[in-house]
């Protein structure tokens, strides 16, 4: 009888307190898009996600940069560090949308207005 009440206190608990869409580094079409790329927060932005959820790393001039990693090898191909690396530097590189890293403060610019 107990296992039956927690059950339903299970199934029931999403409905009753309703749910919350986080885009876990965008949405990257499970893929086809590069995680934490406008490509990807636009496609949440237009799916009306609640919240876009963002990774960071200092760059070795100290700007915030979206990125899961710390290096660029997985989603840029370079094996290149971020912490050891100026932001410039490392916006000559190109994920597979086509885009170089953002920071923190082109995304919030971007983003600004989205309800």
């Amino acid at each position: 009888m107990k296992k039956l009440i927690t059950l339903i206190c299970l199934a029931i608990f999403p409905f009753t307190c309703g749910f919350m869409n986080i885009a876990h580094r965008g949405d990257n079409e499970q893929g086809k898009y590069a995680e934490h790329s406008f490509a990807a927060y636009d496609r949440a932005a237009c799916a009306q996600v609640d919240y876009l959820e963002l990774d960071l790393q200092e760059s070795a001039d100290h700007v915030l940069v979206v990125s899961h990693d710390n290096n660029l090898s997985r989603v840029f191909g370079v094996d290149q560090s971020i912490e050891e690396n100026t932001f410039k530097k490392l916006t000559n590189y190109l994920n597979q949308s086509g885009e170089s890293i953002h920071s923190l403060e082109e995304v919030f610019q971007r983003y600004q207005n989205n309800p």
